[in-house]
């Protein structure tokens, strides 16, 4: 089992936790209201549930998911008493698919997953820079829009364009399903 890492959040906390098995973060906001306007869903709550395909039984919890007009989404544990917040914005990169953002304190960074529609579920997966062809990585990082250390466990993208390229690559390698991901359902209004 990896160790869990806990970045400004509860909500982020179990998304980043495959952050210590490498990912692709970025020291800048890339996403913002004149880049990343996409709403791919709706405001309410929602079940949101880690799979692992380490373990059996998934890890859920309770989100109060909110957006602004300009497509800020901010996902708040229920019953949560100190409010940590994990907020996002995401970017069309296909068809019911989308480059997201996602931080708690802008100080410790910004993590970007691959977020996907499957019939009523939201799909987000943490991209991985291990799993970016190696083609793109050097192509990047000899543009000096990427920075990848040297076992590929972290790439630090410096533009919109290589993160766009990347959630793409990443999209491409292998199903939604098939990796460490975490699904959104929403909730059943209470009358």
């Amino acid at each position: 089992m990896r160790p869990r890492r806990r970045i400004g959040a509860p909500a982020l906390a179990a998304c980043l936790a495959f952050a210590l098995s490498g990912c692709l973060i970025s020291d800048k906001a890339l996403l913002d209201e004149q880049t990343a306007r996409a709403t791919p869903i709706a405001a309410g709550d929602y079940s949101a549930c880690e799979y692992d395909s380490a373990n059996g039984e998934p890890d859920c919890e309770t989100l109060a998911v909110a957006r602004d007009e300009s497509g800020l989404y901010s996902m708040t544990p229920m019953g949560e008493t100190d409010n940590q917040t994990t907020y996002a914005r995401y970017r069309r990169i296909g068809a019911g698919s989308w480059a997201a953002q996602l931080w708690g304190d802008p100080k410790e960074g910004y993590f970007y997953f691959l977020a996907q529609t499957e019939g009523e579920e939201f799909i987000m997966a943490m991209i991985q820079c291990r799993d970016l062809p190696k083609d793109l990585r050097d192509k990047y990082a000899a543009r000096g829009e990427m920075e990848v250390d040297e076992q590929a466990t972290t790439c630090s993208v410096k533009s919109l364009r290589a993160m766009t390229a990347a959630a793409r690559a990443f999209r491409d390698s292998a199903p939604i399903s098939t990796r460490a991901r975490i699904v959104y359902k929403r909730l059943a209004a209470v009358e």
